[in-house]
């Protein structure tokens, strides 16, 4: 889908699969509430639910906000060599996790070239109420979800300075309901075989 529109909002079901609290129930769950992103970090993990307060969420140029379901870290690029970009949320390999934003609550990325919502090889996965922006023009999407699997993002807000303001790719059932993406260069919606 591309669109010329600046502005939108999406309601999108490519099926009517959910990530529901049902699926939740069936394993234990942590729910957590974040404050800074260290916190974040250390507590982004496979079957969590985990709240973000009111703030403001930095994402420096040079770090790295890595998650994965073996490890959970924050690499300064200056220091560590690494084939990632610094200034993402870079998310991989977990299942049943929902990442929810309270009132006032924005990730914002400082870095022109980095995707502030990088999410891959997940499974079950939930974002809501969640605004992602960047505070630099940059040549490229703000969020890319690949080779995922039942993922819900409901009620977020991702605002501006790159190309798509989603980029999905081999995601297997996905939910978009009342999402706005506004401000973005080349389009709202990037769909790669999703």
């Amino acid at each position: 889908m591309h669109t010329d529109v600046c502005k939108m909002t999406i309601s999108l079901s490519v099926t009517s699969s959910s990530v529901s609290s049902a699926m939740l129930r069936a394993c234990k769950v942590d729910t957590v509430t974040v404050s800074n992103l260290k916190q974040l970090v250390e507590n982004a993990k496979s079957n969590t639910v985990m709240y973000l307060n009111k703030g403001k969420y930095e994402l420096e140029t040079n770090m790295l906000y890595y998650m994965t379901k073996d490890e959970r870290k924050i690499i300064d690029k200056n220091v560590v060599e690494t084939k990632s970009i610094g200034g993402q949320l870079f998310f991989s390999g977990l299942e049943n996790f929902q990442l929810i934003g309270k009132k006032g609550s924005k990730v914002v990325s400082k870095n022109p070239a980095a995707v502030a919502l990088y999410v891959v090889r997940g499974k079950n996965l939930k974002f809501s109420n969640l605004t992602v922006t960047t505070e630099v023009d940059g040549n490229i999407d703000l969020s890319y979800i690949s080779n995922c699997q039942n993922v819900e993002l409901e009620r977020c807000n991702f605002d501006g300075g790159g190309t798509y303001g989603m980029y999905l790719s081999y995601v297997e059932e996905i939910k978009l309901k009342s999402c706005n993406i506004s401000n973005c260069t080349a389009g709202a919606l990037k769909i790669h075989k999703a």
